[in-house]
């Protein structure tokens, strides 16, 4: 007897090390692989500390576990912190499916196999779009299936009752994921106590409760109410696994169901005679299994893994932190291409003072649309939108897509805090504290919220205050003619409005460069010793020696003076290549793109959108 207890706390303690080693690895590969914060990039959980906000959530079935998987998502401010929690989110779910598997295998001792839906959703959060409700959906399941199959009452009735309470319950609090527990309960009592009619009853019964919400007690359609909470909301690319993880439980079940048939038996002992796995003790199986779960994750991920999206998702935290030299660096390790992408890329070259120097260094594929996105690409991103608008001085347009970014996406801090920057810069000081105060009841945000109501209360101090002083000298005073679209003339009024308007000046060579506009930026050109440049920006250089080989009455020594020696070297030897081809632009395109690429000749020849269309026209043989 002394022997079999201390055969078992030596298989207990291989089970523990087993569970470290994988769960070890498992936080390892969110926190140096995924990064996991970055899951916020594309899920931004609204939450407010209002009961009023709490109350739409209560009044949905799963909705508590949405307003739950909300607040837990406001403390991921690290991705340490953020790798901890999800780490300990699948060891719970490991923990749970070992024990429920216990009881029902009469409290044999199991290992590697409860580890595998935790192993799948460690997966599935790593796709970053991954709901973090379900995972506590089936935890909160899987706890109540422990706690009601464990408890055994003297009365059948009365565990029964309980069970059908619990249901209701969990419904409630959990929405569709409630049907594990429902439909492992049913079986339970149906297979294992051989109580037919209690268990054919509770499958029914689960199986009915959610037509009969949605059909009357709740305002939630069919879908919601069946799968809420049990597979993804969200479109996941492997949405397969995420159909696995809860018929992993219903499968586990039907095996071990199937294992106490004598014949079955028979048959399983002979397979473990013929492979000897009986011959290794609980240790070396341990081991084994680690092993194979552990080649088996990191295949599957190596198999699955999205860089880009990583680097696209990284380019979006940098870019709203304000890191704009990692979001140059990290846009020239990523292959996607978007406009919202270049977009990204082009603010971040502007706020790291290099726009017009490195502007062309990456491939502007999609002209204008790069630079200011049009309208379908700012409808899919209006906190950008609000953003860009808002740096520009645009402050209408900016308040405009703060409004729509507040319908797509709900009040989220930054909505809320540049909706009321905006009512406040524009005088409405109502409208401003409304926002202001919602601000007040975000985690975190208090501090803020109140130095914001404070400045909007004074409106002396506030028209003291620096940046609002800055805002308000580059917003525009006046009404103009908005047809969906930034375009140069609104550029140009921003800079009538005030000349310093640094960005609205670059933006506008920008898009005269991008739109092979040459004469906008002549009409321009005094302008960069009114800002005080140092130098001509390469790519401005770049098209004057483009405006010179069009037009032989260019003063030279003028364009000597304004152009590098190397630029004009340059120049010449990109015509060289381009009569050596004697004028055949398709013929000189490889060559030109391996020496010329980063040049604003290569993108005016070549990536122009309109020159795509048609490579036959040459402006500067």
């Amino acid at each position: 007897m002394a022997g079999s207890n201390k055969s078992r706390g030596s298989a207990k303690i291989a089970v523990w090390i087993q569970e470290f080693i994988v769960f070890t690895a498992c936080f390892l590969y969110f926190l140096f692989r995924v990064h996991p914060k970055l899951i916020l990039e594309l899920q931004s959980p609204v939450f407010l500390m209002d009961i009023n906000f709490f109350k739409e959530f209560i009044q949905i079935p799963g909705g508590f576990i949405d307003w739950l998987s909300a607040l837990f998502m406001q403390f991921w401010t690290s991705d340490f912190f953020t790798a901890v929690f999800l780490t300990l989110c699948c060891w719970c779910v490991a923990f749970l499916t070992r024990k429920w598997l216990e009881i029902l295998t009469e409290n044999r001792l199991l290992h590697t196999y409860h580890l595998i839906p935790a192993v799948l959703l460690a997966f599935l959060h790593s796709q970053y779009n991954f709901n973090l409700s379900i995972t506590l959906a089936l935890i909160i399941n899987l706890s109540f299936l422990n706690l009601i199959i464990r408890w055994t009452s003297k009365q059948a009735v009365i565990q029964t009752a309980v069970g059908i309470i619990a249901l209701f319950l969990l419904f409630w609090i959990t929405g569709g994921a409630f049907l594990i527990y429902g439909v492992i309960f049913g079986f339970n009592e149906l297979v294992i106590k051989k109580r037919y009619i209690n268990g054919l009853f509770i499958l029914v019964f689960s199986s009915l409760l959610p037509y009969a919400a949605s059909s009357s007690a709740f305002l939630v359609t069919l879908k919601h109410a069946y799968l809420h909470n049990l597979i993804s909301d969200n479109s996941i690319k492997f949405w397969l696994i995420g159909y696995i993880v809860p018929l992993f439980y219903i499968l586990a079940f039907i095996v071990v169901s199937l294992t106490k048939i004598s014949a079955v038996q028979e048959s399983l002992k002979k397979i473990v005679k013929l492979i000897r796995l009986g011959q290794l003790n609980v240790r070396w199986q341990c081991a084994l299994g680690t092993l194979l779960i552990i080649c088996g994750a990191i295949l599957l991920a190596e198999k699955t893994y999205d860089k880009n999206l990583r680097l696209e998702l990284e380019i979006d935290q940098f870019t709203r932190e304000g890191r704009w030299d990692d979001v140059i660096y990290t846009a020239r390790q990523c292959s996607a291409v978007d406009p919202l992408l270049f977009h990204q890329i082009n603010l971040a070259l502007f706020q790291s003072g290099s726009f017009l120097d490195k502007l062309f260094s990456f491939p502007q594929f999609y002209g204008t649309s790069g630079l200011l996105m049009d309208f379908n690409w700012r409808s899919k991103s209006p906190v950008k939108t609000s953003d860009l608008y808002w740096k520009l001085g645009l402050i209408n347009e900016s308040l405009h897509w703060a409004h729509e970014a507040l319908e797509l996406k709900g009040p989220a801090p930054e909505i809320l805090k540049r909706l009321g920057m905006a009512y406040m810069i524009k005088g409405d000081h109502t409208a401003a504290k409304r926002f202001f105060l919602n601000l007040r009841n975000v985690p975190f945000y208090e501090n803020i919220a109140d130095d914001l109501i404070r400045l909007n209360d004074a409106p002396s101090e506030l028209a003291q205050d620096n940046d609002v002083k800055y805002i308000r000298s580059y917003m525009l005073t006046k009404d103009f003619i908005h047809l969906n679209t930034v375009s140069s003339d609104v550029l140009e009024l921003l800079l009538k409005r005030n000349p310093n308007n640094k960005m609205a000046f670059e933006y506008l060579i920008a898009y005269y460069l991008l739109t092979g506009n040459l004469n906008g930026i002549v009409n321009y050109f005094q302008a960069f010793g009114f800002l005080k440049y140092s130098q001509i920006p390469r790519y401005v250089q770049e098209a004057l020696l483009v405006i010179a080989s069009l037009d032989s009455n260019f003063d030279q020594n003028q364009l000597n003076n304004l152009v590098q020696p190397v630029t004009r070297q340059r120049f010449l030897n990109y015509q060289q290549v381009l009569n050596k081809y004697k004028g055949n632009i398709s013929g000189a395109k490889p060559e030109l793109q391996v020496q010329f690429a980063d040049t604003y000749w290569y993108y005016l020849m070549y990536m122009r959108p309109e020159a795509r269309q048609s490579e036959k026209h040459n402006e500067f043989q």
